[in-house]
C-alpha cells in the first residue's frame, strides 16, 4: 500500500508540474533549508542550502524576485527523471533596501535584517558601562 501511496504522490507532482502552462514553486513546507547571512567585503549575501522533501524532484532553476523591502526567492522543481540533484544551493546578494526575505510564499519569511544599533554619546547602545 506505501507503494501505491508513493506511486500517487509522484503522478500527482509530475501532472502539477507538466500539466500546467504557468510553472509552479515550491513553498517552504516542501523542502528543508539553512540560511545564512554572510559578509563578502561590504556586501551582504544570504546563503540558502537545503534538499526537496520529495525524492520524485529536483531543483530546475531559482529566481529572487524583489519588490521594495521584500525579495522572495522561489526554488522551480524538475521531475527527477529530468536528471539534476534535490539539493538547492543559492546565494545571492541582498541589495541594501531589503529588509525581508520569503520563500516560495511571500508570507513565509526566512531572514529579517537586523536594526542598526544607534549609539548616544559614543556610548555602545544597550551596555551599561558605568
Amino acid at each position: 500500500m506505501n507503494v501505491l501511496v508513493r506511486l500517487a504522490t509522484m503522478v500527482t507532482m509530475v501532472s502539477m508540474i507538466t500539466g500546467c502552462a504557468r510553472e509552479h514553486y515550491l513553498k517552504l513546507k516542501d523542502v528543508n533549508i539553512n540560511v545564512r547571512e554572510k559578509m563578502v567585503g561590504s556586501v551582504l549575501h544570504l546563503e540558502i542550502n537545503g534538499m526537496i522533501f520529495a525524492s520524485a524532484l529536483n531543483v530546475k532553476h531559482v529566481d529572487t524576485k524583489i519588490r521594495g523591502e521584500y525579495a522572495n526567492v522561489r526554488v522551480y522543481p524538475a521531475t527527477a527523471l529530468a536528471g539534476g540533484s534535490g539539493a538547492i544551493e543559492y546565494d545571492f546578494v541582498i541589495p541594501t533596501g531589503v529588509n525581508y526575505v520569503s520563500f516560495g510564499d511571500e508570507s513565509d519569511v526566512i531572514w529579517r535584517r537586523k536594526p542598526k544599533v544607534s549609539t548616544s554619546s559614543g556610548r555602545d547602545a544597550g551596555h551599561d558601562n558605568s
